[in-house]
């Protein structure tokens, strides 16, 4: 972001340092990614020497900023014109979420969660990533995944008592909207807070938060004012389906080609690259030619070493088209990124705001939204969310999709799935939407 700022603010000498910095430091990447990973000892001489030039450059652009004039405050009232912004964070005395509410007298009040302390939000957490993978793996005896999702639904409605309840009386969305669109709100949860699912909480039979307004996530303030800065939609955009349904060494997506019918049917102008075409190479062509893009393929993730998740597409085992790739691209004015794929929200344990991440290098790469999950999805439950999303971004197939309703078609959509498997809450609760 820093890179990409508006450089016609800094001295002409200064912002053309800092283009071929950024261009230097691609360079080393490139270099990186073309290394053979079998020869060792080359390898291990090629990472000092790459080390120490990215120490170099990253010294150098140290010194640039430090002498590029400041960005300023941000402004939080600005920032909250749409929607109130809501930054939860954890200590040890308790927790506390900051409101960004629109309001120019006083832009940010300050609300206390003491039922939110550090201990009792980390053993919670960590309880629920437990019984989140036992609720989504099919290889344990449906008793245990019945327990699980039984803790999954527990932890929703701590989450709903302690924090999201509260946040959601004190900004006045008390009850569902009888008329009019539905108000809008963004969660920016600051650490080991950003594994749970704000937008689903809520208890296991009544109201929770879908019910009162629509969720947005956002890595920091600085994040969504950067996707808003993007320029908006096109009178027409044009749209780019990429299917990866047997990608090698995976198993097959039986679905996708049912979601792909579909979804063909309501973006009748859509160009499809799909099977032995859907390649790296490809893929970022087209990327570079189209508005809205839906992605339905396996993604790996890899929460140790998140610049190397990715997605499977058919040439992914000898040229994986990654996290750290998708976030060096320079895309501005792209509209909408849908991940019908597995974890591409998943953050790394040890970097848990950085939003490293396959949603975050599509938002840094340009789209001013982009849909992901949280966690594993079925197939057949990812097309189901994609079809009704689609349909309420284009009316049906009637219109060309309208992206910055992005938010409100996916909130439809995991309702509607919601509304179907109350029970089993790792279903339905695993979809966000990042953005403006």
């Amino acid at each position: 972001m820093d890179i990409r700022r508006d450089l016609h603010v800094l001295d002409p000498g200064q912002a053309r340092e800092i283009r071929l910095v950024d261009a230097r430091l691609r360079v080393l990447d490139a270099r990186d990614r073309a290394a053979a990973a079998d020869d060792f000892e080359h390898r291990r001489e090629l990472d000092r020497e790459l080390a120490a030039e990215r120490a170099r450059l990253t010294e150098h652009w140290s010194r640039l900023r430090g002498g590029a004039a400041p960005d300023g405050n941000p402004d939080f009232a600005a920032l909250a014109a749409d929607g109130p912004v809501v930054l939860v964070a954890s200590i040890a005395s308790g927790g506390y979420a900051f409101l960004l509410t629109g309001d120019p007298a006083r832009p940010v009040q300050v609300l206390e969660l003491p039922g939110l302390d550090h201990e009792s939000a980390s053993e919670r957490v960590l309880t629920f990533l437990t019984a989140r993978h036992f609720a989504t793996a099919d290889t344990y005896p449906l008793r245990v995944r019945q327990k699980a999702q039984a803790e999954v639904r527990d932890t929703l409605a701590w989450l709903w008592t302690v924090a999201a309840g509260p946040v959601l009386d004190a900004l006045g969305l008390t009850a569902p909207p009888q008329s009019g669109p539905w108000p809008r709100l963004w969660w920016c949860p600051v650490g080991f807070l950003s594994y749970l699912p704000w937008h689903a909480a809520g208890p296991p039979s009544g109201e929770g938060v879908l019910d009162r307004a629509v969720s947005s996530y956002t890595a920091s303030l600085r994040a969504l004012a950067y996707v808003r800065r993007m320029p908006g939609p096109p009178a027409h955009p044009s749209t780019l389906i990429v299917a990866q349904p047997e990608a090698p060494g995976a198993s097959p997506l039986r679905g996708i080609t049912e979601e792909v019918t579909a979804l063909r049917a309501l973006l009748p102008g859509a160009t499809l690259i799909a099977g032995a075409d859907a390649t790296k190479e490809a893929v970022l062509t087209a990327l570079g030619d189209h508005d809205v893009v839906h992605l339905a393929c396996h993604a790996m993730t890899d929460v140790h070493a998140p610049g190397t998740s990715r997605l499977l597409l058919a040439d992914h085992e000898s040229a994986p088209l990654t996290v750290a790739e998708l976030a060096a691209l320079h895309l501005p004015g792209r509209q909408l990124a849908m991940l019908s794929a597995c974890s591409t929200s998943e953050i790394s344990p040890d970097l848990s705001n950085e939003a490293l991440h396959l949603t975050g290098a599509f938002q840094l790469a340009g789209f001013r939204h982009v849909t992901g999950a949280l966690w594993p999805v079925s197939d057949a439950t990812a097309g189901e969310v994609s079809r009704t999303f689609y349909a309420h971004l284009t009316g049906s197939g009637a219109h060309s999709p309208c992206t910055d309703e992005a938010a409100f078609a996916l909130h439809a959509a995991v309702r509607q799935l919601r509304a179907g498997y109350r029970a089993t809450p790792t279903i339905w609760a695993s979809y966000i939407h990042t953005g403006a």
